[in-house]
This record gives structure tokens, sequence and C-alpha cells, in this order.
């Protein structure tokens, strides 16, 4: 098949016919030519017609197909019908902790103009350094030392711009001349000049001229990683443009919103905020004091009464923290950071990590400010609600080093705090349902570690107290009723050494989880009782940490995503198979159910979410639950794993889970109303309460 580069050019992603404006086409061996299409219904069909008349004699190569896939959608066409291939997933692929492609030159943009600079890595494959073994100061000196060596150590972005300047360095690229066709395109005119469309035109031609040079040179870098034949590296490429369309099918479904709702948490946001540290106050250490502003009482960090109630942590926990250039204790929730590692050790924290983090979701609930530039401004949640009221974030397909999607959160209410779950809402007569893999790591692992121990654990339907039984802890006929507290016990521990945790953060674990006190040396205890009784599982473990730091060979999945040789990490590589491989069972699962003819809205890490009328629920629950199994059978090789059931919400209800039954009833008003809470006499009043006090 001949390859043919395709690229559009769009500036309504967020609507289902896209924004469609212009199409550049290139195939193999001939020069590049584009079309005008927006506003114009007779382009688009014949184009579509084209289209069709091409499905089986191209391949057709793009640098993202998840935006080419859905602009076939906005033409009526079944992207799964069309063989594909992606530049952007196989740069993904490349840089999947490889340095010769994480790192080089790449393009630098910012308010005084676009310049390239050239990025190195921190560390080398020559150099063993567990960093995530690291923390406090030992890791900051560590990260010090190789910034001072290095200097610029940006992971660089997959972007086209970046693989053309490093897979193609021959090709003069200047990236100033992309800035005003980028902009021209998103200012949304309803008509455009003849010199703005040759201009567009001409910026979308100049993109299709790289990608069949860039796919073949990628080819080409995969097959000497993998030491594949070319045959099966094709094949691995186009299985990842395929789940590209995938994406693309439910990206373009879109998740239904309650509009109502989402316009009175719009309109509340600030209240909500301000409620929840208020409520925080109420319950913790006084960590936050207020300020009087011109816009009225602002909530501000106390730096102080920080630093003090963090020393008195660090004391009676014996901790290491972090801390910021100007001496005061970090209370940044960035990954890897202190709040992160110790959120589990105090109530204080836990509730500290929940407030931080709706504030950032917050940002995201306000209306657009359409004064600005699109490429210029902040995106916020509404912007990604199109005219149809749909929601279509974006969802980073491979965005992971285990190949699992790494939606952006400000739009994709499933990775924001589970509360918000109630702005999902099917339409009249419809339900949403998710249905989950019943412990999918905990099947894995036996399975790819051979531990018979481990698999029967997972059998039995209860693994936590099958290793307690399996420890003496609990009786034979133990129950989760009958043992509670010593199921939590060994519940705790497994989740935590799944993890990767020592035994001083295990203890932490265990002691919020329990809420009695574990010691480091009965943290120790616990993680030497899963080392006696499953050791197969550990010995696995060893054989794959040496094979990858000697062999340097990477870590390939059953359906060809692999982990390349320059992860420094030994948790992060050891967590590699399990977790890679529920990201293939994921992608495999989805096929199916696309081939069943389910309708998608997304998946959630291992679960499924799935759109269907309220009367067909039973129906498709269980095709979607068959599609699960027989996903697992493909990638495993053997049945056996769990599949649980659907938790269902219909039109108007909230989804309620575990997880926001907490938080619901507190917050609904905020969603039944616009009710433009002041919070100044809430704060005062409390204000008061601690200067009385």
């Amino acid at each position: 098949m001949k390859l043919c580069a395709i690229d559009f050019e769009y500036n309504r992603p967020a609507n289902p016919d896209m924004g469609l404006m212009a199409v550049s086409i290139c195939v193999e061996g001939d020069k590049p030519f584009s079309t005008w299409l927006y506003n114009d219904e007779a382009a688009k069909k014949q184009l579509k017609y084209w289209l069709l008349d091409k499905k089986d004699h191209y391949t057709f190569v793009a640098h993202n197909v998840v935006a080419e896939a859905s602009c076939f959608i906005a033409l009526g066409l079944e992207p799964r019908d069309f063989q594909w291939l992606d530049t952007y997933l196989e740069y993904k692929q490349l840089a999947n902790h490889n340095n010769d492609y994480r790192y080089g030159r790449y393009v630098d943009k910012s308010a005084f103009g676009t310049t390239i600079r050239t990025s190195r890595p921190l560390f080398h494959r020559t150099e063993i350094i567990e960093l995530d073994e690291l923390f406090g100061d030992d890791r900051e000196r560590a990260m010090a030392k190789a910034k001072a060596h290095n200097g610029d150590s940006t992971v660089l972005n997959q972007t086209l711009e970046n693989a053309i300047l490093n897979f193609l360095p021959e090709v003069e690229y200047d990236p100033n001349t992309k800035r005003d066709a980028r902009h021209l395109i998103l200012e949304r005119k309803t008509d455009y000049s003849d010199e703005e469309k040759a201009q567009i035109l001409d910026y979308a031609n100049d993109d299709t001229t790289y990608l069949i040079p860039l796919i073949n040179k990628m080819l080409q870098c995969e097959m000497e990683r993998t030491r594949w034949d070319f045959k099966k590296t094709l094949k691995a490429a186009q299985w990842r443009a395929r789940y590209g369309c995938h994406v693309a099918k439910y990206t373009m479904k879109g998740i239904p919103p309650h509009l109502e709702r989402l316009a009175n948490l719009e309109a509340n946001a600030e209240a909500v905020l301000n409620e929840a540290k208020v409520q925080f106050n109420q319950e913790c250490y006084p960590i936050f004091t207020y300020k009087k502003t011109p816009d009225g009482w602002k909530m501000a960090k106390s730096t102080k009464k920080t630093n003090d109630m963090i020393q008195y942590l660090i004391d009676s926990q014996n901790l290491i923290w972090k801390k910021t250039k100007k001496g005061d204790y970090s209370t940044s929730t960035e990954e890897g950071g202190p709040l992160q590692q110790y959120e589990d050790i105090h109530p204080w924290l836990k509730k500290f990590v929940r407030v931080r983090n709706l504030e950032a979701v917050l940002k995201g609930y306000k209306q657009p400010d359409l004064t600005r530039h699109p490429l210029e401004r902040d995106a916020v949640f509404r912007d990604y609600v199109g005219d149809d009221g749909r929601l279509r974030p974006w969802y980073g397909p491979y965005g992971t080093q285990t190949g699992r999607n790494a939606p952006g959160a400000k739009a994709f209410v499933f990775a924001q705090a589970a509360v918000m779950r109630a702005l999902v809402n099917p339409p009249k007569g419809r339900a949403i349902f998710e249905c989950d893999f019943g412990s999918q790591e905990a099947y894995i692992a036996p399975i790819l570690s051979g531990d018979k121990a481990l698999l029967d654990a997972y059998v039995s339907g209860d693994p936590y107290l099958a290793f307690a039984i399996a420890t003496g802890a609990a009786p034979k006929d133990a129950t989760k009723t009958s043992h509670k507290d010593i199921r939590t016990l060994y519940k705790s521990t497994v989740l935590g050494l799944q993890y990767g945790m020592g035994a001083a953060k295990l203890a932490i674990k265990l002691t919020a989880d329990t809420g009695k006190k574990v010691t480091t040396e009965m943290a120790r205890e616990l993680i030497n009782q899963h080392k006696e009784v499953y050791p197969r599982y550990y010995e696995w473990k060893e054989e794959l940490w040496e094979q990858y730091r000697h062999d340097k060979r990477p870590l390939i999945l059953r359906d060809g995503w692999y982990l390349d040789v320059d992860q420094l990490s030994r948790l992060s590589v050891l967590n590699f198979p399990v977790q890679g491989t529920g990201s293939s069972m994921m992608r495999v699962c989805i096929d199916l159910l696309y081939e069943r003819g389910i309708e998608l809205i997304c998946p959630i890490h291992d679960s499924m979410v799935v759109e269907c009328d309220e009367q067909d629920i039973d129906r498709v629950e269980k095709i979607v639950q068959e599609c699960m199994l027989e996903s697992s059978l493909k990638i495993l090789g053997v049945d056996g794993m769990r599949v649980g059931d659907a938790e269902v919400v219909r039109h108007g209800e909230y989804w309620e889970t575990e997880k926001n039954l907490y938080d619901l009833p507190k917050f609904k008003k905020y969603f039944e109303s616009a009710l433009k809470i002041d919070p100044n006499e809430k704060i005062l009043n409390l204000l008061n309460k601690f200067i009385d006090n």
C-alpha cells in the first residue's frame, strides 16, 4: 500500500464538525496539494468520496491520528475502516525512556519569540541512580549536581516541530513561520480573504511534506531498538495508530454534562473554595489566615503556622521534608513532593492536599476570557464543551510510560475530585454505566510471575484476607466481617507493596488506614511475611530488574508497546510489566467494544464508561463484561480475570460513588442553584473566633 500524508486544519475541536478549514494531502512520491473546506459543504463532500475511494489503496500518515481521525468523523467517515500510521505516537514510543529521543533540539516559545534550543539528560544509562528512593535533601543534591553539570534538561514534547528537528536534521526548518498561520486559523472569522486562505493552505502543505520521511525514519529507529523485522515493527505501529482512532471515536462521542449544574458551579466556584477552606480550618490546625483585598476577604497561607505544623510532624514522625529557596517547608502538591509522599501520615495533610487540589480544579470552572486570543489565554472547562453540549477533553493516548492515557485534569471530570461526577448526566431515556476489571493488577502479577500462591490468593476472591490467613494472622474461616481490622491491615500492606513502599513509608500508610500506630519494625515484618508467602513473585521481580540493568534491552508488552533502557527508577521498571499489561488489556477491550457496536464514553484506568438506552442496560453490560474478559484472555492467554458489576447513573440522577458520599451532600447546593454566596460573613466570624482564642 502507498503512504499518504494527511493534515487537517480546524478551529473548533470541541464541536462535532471540528470547524474544518482546510486539508493538505501528500501521496508518496508526489507533491502535496491542499483544499479549502471552511463553509464549503460541497468541498467536504468531494473530499469524503475521494478518501473513500482511496481507502483500500493508501495507508494514511498523520501527526496525531486522534485529531485527523476526528476530522474523518466530522466528514461522516469511520476512521477504523482506514489504515493509519501516527508520527506522534511513534515519537511517544521512541521517547519512552530512551534519552536519545527524550532530549535534543526543541522549539522554545515565549512572549519574546520562538527559538531553537538543545537539552541533555540529567542522568545517563551508565548511571544506576534510583531517583525514586532519594528524598528530601539527598534528592535535591542529586538533582542540583546533575543540573549544574548538564545545563538544560528539558524533556521534549512530541510535537511535529520537535520531530522534524531531531529526526530530519538535514531539513532547514524555521518554526517562526508557523505562528502567524496558527493565529489566523484560531481567529474563527466568518470569512477569510484569498490571501489569508493561501497562507493557511501553505501552512498545511508545509507539514505534510515531512510526514512520510518522518514515519520511515521512526520505524527504522524502532527496528534498531526492538530488533524486530519491518513487518512486526509496522504491525505494532499500526496497532498504536488504530488505538488513536479509538480515542478519536470516544472523544467525538463526548461526555454529556449537566449544563445547568455546570453553570451553577461556575457561578459558585469562589464560594465552594472558600467554604472548603473554612471547613478545613474548623476541622484542622489553623494553617490558613485571611486578608482583606479590594475584591473581598481572601484566604492566605500563614507561613509561620505552616512551618510550625510541619515541624511538629517531622519531630513526631521522623520525616525528611523538602524546603523552598526561602527556607520554608514546601507545601507543593507536585509529584514526588512531601505532601504527595506523606499525605497519609496525618488527617491534616490529606485534607490540606484535598483543598489544594480542589483549588486547582476550580480555577478551570470559570467563563472563557473571549477578549483574548485562544493561543494567549488559559483554557477553561467550558472551552471543551461543544455546541452540542458534549464535553470533549484531550485524552493524551500513550501519555504514561505504561501506555495508559494521560488526560488533562482541567476538562476530564473523571480525573478530578469524585464529587465532580455530579456534572455527568446522560440524555433523557439514556443511561451511563462504569464497569471495571476486578483487582486487575492482582491477577496480572501472578500470571506474569508464575507465582501459584499469589494466583490462589486471587482465585480465593479476597487476596487480602488470603494473605492474612497464609501468615496465621487470621483463621481459615475468617471473613471480611469477622476480621475486618486484620483485613484492613493486610489489604493496605498489599496495596502499599504494589506501589513499592519501603518499611518507613508503609508504616505511615498503615497507621493512617488502620487508625492504630504501626511502627517501621512492624511494617518491615509485614513486608517479610509477604516475601515468605509469595517467594516466586519476588524472585521474578529481581530477575526482571537484573535483565533490565544488564541486557540493556527494552521491556516489551504483548501488544508491542515498550519501555526503553533509560528508566533509572527500579520501582518504575518493576511496575511496568503489570501496569503496562493492564493498559494493553484496556486497548484490546476497547477494540472489541467497537467491534460489538458499544457506545464507549471513555476508559478510566481499568474501567469502561459506556452509554446506552435505559432499557438496554442489562444487555449492554453483559456485552461489555464479555469484551473485558475476552481482552484478558487475549493478552494473558489464560482465563480467570474477574469483572465487577456496573455502576449506573440515569438522566437527572447524581452519580454517587463510595468516593463522593462524603462530599456530594454538601456540594449539591452549588450544583442546584447559583447561590452567589458571600463568604465574607463566615470568614469574619471564623477570624474573630481565632482572635478570641
